[in-house]
């Protein structure tokens, strides 16, 4: 594995969908074309494609045999790289905009933690926290999901729908300004856990202060620039707050159900959407991500596995090999 990818590579976000997809593409098959073209492309430097939390969290699903040549496959051409965890880039995102330091690809990127699928135990250990993982949003989720099967049989008008994207992406805020609040007012940081059913676990705001506070070092001063800044453009410059407030706030008004899957997705996409040149997702985030602008904001090209995409796709890699 390669590491230290120079700026001027390509870095490219690919969905489990997409590494399944080529990894068991025949030769005869778009994806094999586009398995292809992507690895020509990291032969000449051009791209390289990280690993993510949610690639090992996803490809525990499959069998222990299946994981490891997602595992190889992605081990030649990630140049040694994974993404951190979205608190992680949260934070760092946070602490860099305050303090006006430069975000790099070391903000987003860490050292890829090789051997994960290719070990039993750990390929067990993943398959059992994606269960876990699974079975918490299906509980956190029910009672909303409840009420989106009336809502949603109704349609909104799009003035009235960027309206109440608008108003909700504030709403959302509130809970992250009042703990801030409380903490730069009292100096501690006291964590208030969310209850799913018998099951505690941290406040997302909290998680996110508690970094700030440790690994930071976030004085009170700062704490009080971070305040001003979310009251006065709510979380539009930390693209990772960003990304998942608006994505978040479109599952609420648009979708009939959410899943697990969901999560995950918007998760993997504040991550990698930031620093991508591509990002491969589903047809519903693609359209999501357009719809709301965000393809044009952070500079990156979607892409999802639909028959319209895949042509496209590989037309791309192939121009990306001749820059």
């Amino acid at each position: 594995m390669k590491r230290n990818s120079p700026p001027t590579k390509a870095c490219i976000y690919l969905d489990q969908f997409a590494i399944s997809d080529m990894v068991k593409a025949t030769n005869d098959t778009i994806w094999f074309e586009i398995k292809e073209a992507l690895e020509e492309a990291y032969r000449r430097d051009k791209v390289f494609c990280p690993a993510s939390y949610e690639y090992f969290i996803e490809s525990a699903q499959a069998t222990f045999e299946r994981g490891k040549s997602f595992e190889y496959f992605v081990d030649q051409i990630s140049d040694g790289y994974s993404f951190k965890t979205e608190f992680e880039v949260t934070s760092q995102l946070i602490s860099s905009y305050i303090r006006k330091n430069s975000v790099t690809q070391n903000t987003y990127l860490q050292t890829y933690p090789a051997g994960i699928l290719s070990n039993t135990k750990k390929h067990n250990k993943l398959e059992e926290a994606n269960k876990a993982h699974k079975s918490l949003i299906k509980k956190a989720t029910a009672p909303v999901n409840e009420l989106r099967k009336v809502t949603n049989a109704q349609k909104i008008e799009q003035k009235n729908k960027q309206q109440m994207i608008s108003s909700m992406k504030i709403i959302k805020t509130f809970s992250f300004l009042a703990r801030l609040e409380q903490v730069k007012k009292t100096g501690i940081l006291k964590p208030v856990n969310d209850k799913i059913g018998i099951k505690s676990i941290p406040n997302w705001a909290d998680v996110i202060i508690k970094r700030l506070l440790e690994v930071h070092n976030f004085s009170k001063k700062e704490l009080g620039k971070l305040i001003v800044e979310v009251k006065n453009h709510n979380f539009d410059n930390i693209p990772s707050l960003d990304i998942r407030n608006t994505l978040e706030v479109a599952l609420a008004i648009d979708s009939k159900k959410e899943t697990s899957g969901d999560q995950m997705d918007i998760s993997r996409i504040a991550t990698g959407l930031p620093i991508s040149e591509i990002l491969l997702t589903d047809k519903k985030r693609k359209s999501e991500l357009i719809e709301f602008g965000l393809d044009k904001k952070y500079g990156t090209k979607i892409f999802s596995g639909t028959k319209q995409d895949l042509p496209a796709l590989r037309t791309t890699l192939v121009e990306l090999c001749e820059k």
